[in-house]
């Protein structure tokens, strides 16, 4: 009989439910042409013949007795016309499921929470190819072919929050599971999100602008909050003042929304003055509320200056008739009265005589 095959018996497209065992010629054929090849398979702690095949042939896909979770084990003898080989034993063929690269996460991502610069995106584990190692995330704008990569994450991760994003533009994003044997096939969204701020600019504080306490130097300007907010808090106000004579406002300065009323000072005197002012949150500066009439310096009302020209226009038994003249200064407010007083020749003591309205 022949020597046994050369081996050692090789497993060749090896997969859950077949197996391809690969050999080689003998050394020695006994002196008789190879006729065949018996490949033997261990089952019920014998061996089974399970295949001949003719001299020529050095390969046979076994399929019809290979299971997930088996162990196996085969051997291959070499027949000529004088007999059998002592056989060529394999190593234990255990077969496992085949690797492959995971399907695509289960769709659709869903895009949540969008910023004036992020978005959340959400997703759902791949059917196929776990154990995974990582997500790989990817975006690219509405205008441009190709994706860049944001970042990977660890493969428990189905959440993600994309930063960094370009307020007004459009954007896709997709999802890539990955493991051992690498990336699979993206998940991919149907329509662009627009990235813009869920939030806007306050509305104008609500009016009137009310001016009061006004004086030469300073003047009271008070308001109230805004109707709208615009979804944020109010941080700020912001007060602004123009000459009645000039087109362009000027920046006065910016308070705390935790007051609604403000001191203006720094008059130029004669000059009337416009004020307006702004709410402001993290959004931005909202439109003004502006006063109806400008703000006049009024100097602060003083006692006036003596009566002019004071003088006697006639004399009687017990009459005496003066005349006078407006004072040069009413003191900043009308004269609403005159009061006489008569003082005895020789003495200090100056007595009311009476109180006359003014003319």
């Amino acid at each position: 009989p022949p020597s046994s095959p050369v081996g050692p018996v090789k497993f060749i497209d090896a997969t859950i439910s077949s197996v391809t065992l690969g050999w080689r010629t003998p050394r020695d054929d006994g002196r008789s042409a190879i006729t065949g090849y018996k490949i033997y398979l261990y089952v019920d702690d014998k061996w089974k013949c399970i295949k001949t095949v003719d001299g020529n042939t050095f390969k046979y896909k076994v399929q019809d007795h290979i299971k997930e979770g088996g162990k196996y084990f085969f051997r291959i003898t070499a027949v000529n016309a004088l007999g059998e080989s002592t056989p060529l034993d394999s190593d234990m063929y255990a077969p496992k499921k085949e690797k492959v690269v995971p399907s695509e996460p289960v769709g659709p991502i869903v895009v949540s929470n969008v910023q004036r610069s992020s978005a959340v995106i959400e997703w759902k584990p791949p059917v196929q190819g776990h154990p995974l190692t990582a997500y790989i995330i990817e975006r690219k704008e509405k205008t441009r072919s190709f994706y860049s990569k944001v970042q990977s994450v660890d493969e428990s991760i189905t959440k993600f929050s994309i930063t960094n994003l370009i307020e007004g533009n459009e954007y896709f994003f997709r999802v890539i599971a990955e493991n051992e044997v690498g990336p699979g096939k993206p998940l991919e969204m149907e329509d662009p999100v627009l990235i813009k701020s869920p939030y806007k600019k306050p509305s104008a504080p609500e009016g009137p602008l009310v001016q009061s306490n006004l004086t030469e130097e300073s003047v009271d300007l008070k308001w109230k909050p805004p109707t709208d907010d615009g979804g944020l808090p109010i941080t700020h106000y912001v007060i602004e003042v123009r000459e009645i004579n000039r087109q362009t406002w000027s920046f006065m300065c910016e308070i705390r929304s935790s007051s609604t009323n403000y001191t203006v000072t720094g008059f130029v005197p004669g000059m009337q003055y416009f004020f307006r002012i702004s709410a402001k949150n993290d959004e931005g500066q909202g439109p003004p509320l502006t006063s109806d009439q400008p703000a006049r310096p009024v100097k602060a009302a003083t006692v006036p200056k003596p009566p002019e020209f004071l003088g006697i226009k006639s004399i009687g038994k017990d009459l005496v008739t003066m005349e006078w003249g407006k004072p040069l200064d009413d003191g900043g407010s009308d004269i609403t009265s005159y009061i006489v007083e008569y003082c005895p020749e020789g003495k200090d003591k100056w007595t009311k005589a009476a109180k006359v309205g003014a003319f």
